[in-house]
């Protein structure tokens, strides 16, 4: 099922799901394969008090060239995590940049919001430079 808010999706997720198939790797070994999911997401960068800059900062290491940027937003095809299961970590697309997204964990909002505008996500983003 899809959000009202379809129309303003403006990024992807990609999200690596256990599949039920299983498979066999070079050496003959047993594994369970996977497959990625795409998600549609609605995501802004967080600003600061008084509408200031977005939060976004350089990487930390030296002759490292990425930024970090804070996102938050909602998914909305499909409204809800695949397999119901929130992953720590995924690929990101927001706006043609490509980069991983660590997901912060969410509590549910309280009157049932999200079954109208799908789950809430927010984390960094590191995207390459």
């Amino acid at each position: 099922m899809a959000s009202e808010f379809l129309e303003y999706a403006n990024s992807k997720f990609f999200v690596s799901v256990g599949s039920d198939r299983i498979e066999q790797d070079e050496w003959g070994n047993v594994q369970p394969s996977s497959e990625v999911v795409e998600v549609q997401t609605f995501l802004k960068e967080s600003r600061g008090t008084n509408n200031q800059p977005v939060i976004s900062k350089p990487g930390e290491e030296q002759g490292v060239n990425f930024t970090k940027t804070y996102l938050k937003g909602y998914l909305v095809n499909p409204m809800k995590w695949p397999n119901n299961i929130r992953p720590r970590e995924c690929e990101v697309e927001y706006y043609g940049r490509r980069g991983k997204l660590q997901v912060l964990s969410q509590f549910p909002r309280p009157f049932d919001t999200e079954l109208l505008t799908g789950d809430i996500v927010e984390g960094w983003a590191i995207f390459q430079a």
